[in-house]
């Protein structure tokens, strides 16, 4: 599941007004904190001590506010009413929920706790202002580059790993600001490069010249400290949200992998580079086995819990440049780029194996889970093109399934 789905981040970098580091140390404090807690709620419910139950759900509660965890604090709010009506003994599955939330939550703050900084863009050729923009930003935790021209700034932004906030001064030598601006613009920058020039110029005329070059926003020299946090904040928050939109456009909504188009983007992209760079591409086409039978015996509820630990499973044994979409229902595609048959063959039956390894918990108890895989391989001189490896993959998975589900099938043995 990704952050997105088990906390608004959103919302809790608003509510301390865009403090990143902040809420990075609020993060730091809760993961230690939290497991604490769990545990006093565990010995309570062991014991039928109610008082204790419902302190310690009241003030794990608390915590889970800063951090818009809807999951967490509804089951945490369950056990404070259990405690507090003194029935303790209904608790084991609303603490079974609550465990599992939180194993989840913690694990997406931990990312996030180790995630970088925003990096932001200062560029600006005179040295006072350049000094002081980069010490009042260090303090508000953001990673930040520096350029002393508009041709260093240009350069900067052309990078793969280009900041997403800048901050450009109008008049630089090379290129001034509005010329970088509309460079940037006319690139295309993907993610979206937000942009605040700096200028002494207020003349209407100026700050229509550079909003229409692209320019997000404009801050006026000398700058005020306060000004500059607002303006920032809101570039965060704009941000945010384009971000939210490209995870919307791009990702499945119930399992937070990839969505259909956009794995087949990646094959096809990776398909091109088989004959152009000599390079193979494997893919793993995956179904889990007799899912129907899930939904039919314990719900839908029950069966989108059981994809949503599928998709975990099965990302946890892939490299961090493979790629894991949901290609339909119960169906997922995997693409490894620079992999042939062989090694193909091995990523899949470790694939395989984690998803057999335990039942998935859920709210009407233990499911048991096994996938079938198909796996096929684009090489010089085998499959020259996308439809073909698809079938191959969908030949293989069928093969898996009709000797008995729970097995990786490959290409036939010549």
């Amino acid at each position: 599941m990704s952050l997105q789905q088990i906390c608004d981040l959103n919302a809790a970098l608003d509510a301390v007004e865009g403090d990143r580091e902040l809420l990075r140390r609020m993060v730091d404090v809760f993961v230690v904190q939290a497991p604490e807690l769990l545990e006093e709620i565990r010995d309570a419910g062991a014991r039928g001590d109610a008082s204790t139950l419902e302190r310690a759900a009241h003030k794990l509660r608390g915590s889970l506010c800063n951090f818009a965890a809807a999951e967490s604090h509804d089951a945490a709010l369950r056990l404070e009413e259990l405690g507090r009506s003194g029935q303790v003994d209904g608790v084991a599955e609303v603490q079974a929920a609550l465990e599992k939330a939180m194993a989840e939550l913690q694990d997406a703050l931990i990312e996030f706790s180790k995630g970088q900084a925003r990096r932001i863009l200062i560029a600006d050729d005179e040295d006072a202002t350049r000094l002081k923009l980069e010490a009042l930003l260090s303090r508000q935790g953001y990673e930040v580059v520096v350029a002393k021209d508009g041709v260093e700034a240009w350069a900067i932004l052309q990078r793969e790993d280009a900041p997403t906030l800048a901050i450009l001064d109008w008049m630089m030598p090379g290129l001034d600001g509005v010329e970088v601006c509309r460079n940037v613009r006319a690139a295309g920058n993907r993610p979206y490069t937000y942009i605040v020039m700096l200028t002494v110029r207020d003349e209407t005329q100026d700050l229509v010249k550079g909003m229409d070059a692209g320019a997000d926003d404009y801050l006026g020299k000398p700058f005020d400290v306060d000004e500059l946090r607002v303006r920032l904040r809101a570039g965060e928050r704009i941000l945010r949200l384009q971000e939210e939109l490209r995870l919307q456009a791009t990702h499945d909504d119930l399992t937070g992998v990839l969505n259909r188009g956009t794995i087949l983007e990646i094959l096809q992209r990776e398909a091109a580079l088989v004959a152009r760079k000599r390079v193979p591409v494997s893919i793993i086409l995956a179904d889990l086995d007799e899912f129907k039978l899930v939904n039919d015996t314990h719900g839908h509820a029950v069966g989108d819990a059981v994809l949503r630990e599928a998709s975990k499973r099965l990302g946890g044994r892939i490299r961090p440049y493979d790629s894991l979409g949901r290609y339909g229902g119960e169906e997922f595609l995997i693409v490894l780029p620079g992999c042939g048959a062989e090694s193909a063959l091995q990523v899949a039956e470790r694939v395989r194996s984690c998803v057999a390894d335990g039942p998935v918990s859920t709210r009407v108890g233990d499911v048991h889970l096994t996938v079938s895989l198909g796996v096929a391989a684009m090489e010089r001189g085998v499959i020259l093109n996308v439809d073909g490896l698809m079938h191959a993959a969908d030949e293989a998975l069928y093969r898996a399934k009709r000797s008995g589900r729970n097995r990786v099938e490959g290409p036939p043995k010549r």
